[in-house]
């Protein structure tokens, strides 16, 4: 149980720890295997028990099936020690060094959503022979606006928010649901509040607030040379999309990928997109499927029936019925429904996968043709 009471399931199975700089307590912990390990610089308040949510948990499970997943919780929030907190750019550079080290690997692959993209790029700055590759997700290099800078957020509603929380820290934390996750509502919005409320107390989360307002790292993007991508929500109401644009004309040949929606957390939305592009960018399998899998779920797309595949495939209705249970399972999904939703997630802003859809005519005994090929998509479920 951690401190307000609630179960702790850590994906991975157990929590490690590194000392900081001043002597604090840093949890972390690894799950899944293979190259490259990747480490998630939290950004916003974390904990490594919220494993146990629906969407947090889905999403680091997804990235653990296709990479090794190192994540952490800093000084002063989730599992690490919360007796002192240290979230100016030099202390979280700190803790990111310093897990890296703990996790063992010459290069890692860097994952930073919001807030921890500064960090991410003032270390990869320091130490490029320690990055292989850099994701920033809903990133900024420089938080508020500024007359130099405008496309930060206004500093006057961050300092409101900084004001709240110390007012009333469980409305704070609806009030930051609905700026951060617009569209969530009742339950939903609920649990969110009340994770960030057990992940730390007011105290710590204003202080994140306003140590972050103060970080600038535009001067470092000049510096970077790691291969980045940046994958930004359009419509984000906190970071603005112009902040990707501003990355992507500083950092020399960065990729940048526009998502749909507003979510500005990555496992909220089209998330599953955001763990195919992740998992692509570092270098994994697009598809975790083979060929004939791939040719068994063109069909499915087509509304066959185990055994019209079989007749078009030349194989038993058994054979079909083993290649879809093997889908199932790489998919982590129950039926054909799931599956076909599951790969129409993973497309997005017009990208596609080639094992995900192709043109193509399924010929079917005793079912006419079409005269022209079609692109046999994934249809809406």
């Amino acid at each position: 149980m951690n401190g307000v009471g609630r179960p702790v399931r850590v994906l991975g199975g157990h929590v490690r720890g590194t000392a900081a700089r001043d002597g604090t307590r840093i949890a972390w912990s690894a799950a899944g295997s293979g190259a490259p390990t990747l480490v998630m610089v939290p950004g916003w308040l974390s904990h490594l028990g919220d494993d146990g949510s629906d969407d947090a948990g889905w999403f680091h499970s997804r990235l653990a099936e296709r990479v090794r997943l190192v994540r952490y919780d800093r000084p002063g929030n989730g599992l690490a020690d919360r007796v002192a907190h240290d979230f100016s750019l030099d202390g979280q550079v700190d803790s990111l060094a310093r897990v890296v080290h703990a996790a063992g690997e010459r290069r890692v692959a860097l994952f930073a959503e919001g807030m921890g993209a500064p960090a991410a790029i003032a270390y990869t700055a320091a130490h490029p022979d320690r990055v292989a590759h850099l994701v920033l997700f809903n990133g900024t290099p420089c938080l508020a606006a500024t007359p130099d800078y405008p496309d930060g957020a206004d500093p006057l509603l961050l300092t409101a928010v900084e004001q709240l929380i110390r007012a009333d820290w469980t409305v704070a934390a609806l009030t930051m649901g609905h700026l951060l996750a617009p569209g969530t509502t009742g339950d939903a919005l609920d649990r969110l509040a009340t994770q960030w409320c057990g992940a730390a107390g007011s105290s710590a989360a204003a202080a994140l607030v306003r140590e972050t307002m103060a970080i600038d790292v535009r001067h470092l993007l000049s510096r970077v040379n790691t291969p980045t991508l940046l994958l930004h929500r359009r419509d984000n109401p906190f970071v603005s999309v112009n902040n990707a644009f501003r990355l992507a004309e500083s950092i020399k040949g960065a990729e940048l990928r526009l998502l749909e929606g507003g979510a500005h957390l990555p496992w909220h939305g089209n998330r599953a997109a955001v763990v195919r592009l992740v998992a692509d960018f570092v270098g994994r399998t697009r598809l975790p499927l083979t060929a004939r899998e791939n040719e068994i779920m063109r069909a499915v797309a087509e509304g066959l029936s185990n055994g019209q595949i079989a007749q078009v495939l030349g194989i038993s209705a058994q054979t079909v019925a083993r290649h879809l249970s093997n889908v199932f399972l790489k998919l982590n999904v129950g039926s054909r429904v799931a599956a076909l939703a599951e790969l129409r997630s993973m497309v997005v802003d017009g990208w596609s996968g080639e094992d995900i859809a192709e043109y193509a005519t399924i010929a079917v005994p005793g079912r006419p043709t079409r005269d022209e090929p079609r692109r046999v998509g994934l249809p809406a479920v």
